[in-house]
């Protein structure tokens, strides 16, 4: 079996739009696992009208996403294994086919791009052709756009439960640390609807900044900077090097500061009001 597609649930409000996209794809070569974390009787009794592609459904007490995600792969019998969690969906009905039978990979992490959406509104966050050593130290790969070999577990253990938000990003981590192989397509692979846990930004931060401590040392940590690109009207505006964690640029002396966001560019003046808002693209 090519593919183990698991999905976690705890009284996910949009669990159908999940599971009528798993159901719906062309890629047959897959198993279906359910480990929910014994939601109400609405959530189930909306899980159960897939019933007929569902491989395998639990639901019972967990201690988490990661113990969740950890009971999939336990259970998982595919070469390769996919979170789609609850309220996400794959991109089209033939992703899976587009990865799988057009093309035969051999790589540890198949990773792509996702669609990220947020109050209605959506972009895509493409990643990088390839992972470079402190690719880790900037992002992660959405995990709803990946693929994972599941010796790879085998071999370097479960997520690790004791991270409620960013054990995925740690797991990545030592991956990228063991010299696995990914291998990138340019497609996208997931929509990802950024409502859920791992939208809590400050509490992800805090887990983030104790991972990077455990994997890089304190002069990689330090030197380690993001080389940004702001785009206006087509244009290359300027390039600039990130300071500020991930939104702020000092860019001319102590007292003008851009904030950078997808398609947006603030900028700040010394009582720190916006003096000037442009529409653009802030590209890696």
């Amino acid at each position: 079996m090519k593919l183990s597609v698991i999905t976690i649930c705890l009284n996910e409000l949009e669990i159908e739009r999940t599971c009528k996209s798993i159901f719906e794809q062309t890629f047959n070569d897959f198993e279906w696992i359910i480990i929910d974390g014994q939601s109400n009787i609405q959530t189930i009794n909306k899980i159960k009208k897939y019933i007929s592609k569902i491989d395998l459904f639990i639901s019972e007490k967990d201690s988490g996403i990661y113990d969740a995600m950890n009971k999939g792969i336990l259970y998982a019998k595919g070469e390769y294994v996919s979170f789609m969690n609850a309220g996400d969906t794959f991109y089209s009905k033939t992703t899976l086919s587009e990865i799988f039978e057009k093309n035969f990979y051999m790589d540890d992490v198949i990773y792509g791009n996702v669609n990220i959406i947020k109050n209605n509104k959506s972009h895509i966050e493409n990643n990088p052709n390839y992972i470079t050593k402190d690719f880790f130290l900037n992002g992660t790969i959405n995990h709803q756009s990946c693929f994972i070999k599941r010796n790879l577990f085998q071999k370097y253990g479960l997520y690790d439960i004791t991270y409620k938000y960013a054990s995925d990003y740690e797991k990545f981590i030592l991956f990228s640390k063991a010299n696995v192989k990914f291998r990138y397509v340019n497609q996208i692979i997931a929509n990802h609807y950024r409502n859920g846990i791992s939208s809590d930004k400050n509490s992800v931060s805090i887990e983030w900044k104790k991972i990077q401590n455990k994997y890089f040392s304190k002069s990689e940590r330090k030197n380690c900077g993001i080389k940004y690109k702001v785009i206006l009207f087509g244009l290359n505006l300027l390039s600039i090097k990130e300071i500020f964690p991930k939104k702020y640029v000092k860019l001319f002396g102590i007292f003008t500061i851009f904030k950078l966001k997808k398609n947006l560019i603030y900028l700040f003046g010394l009582n720190f009001l916006p003096i000037l808002k442009l529409k653009g693209n802030v590209n890696e």
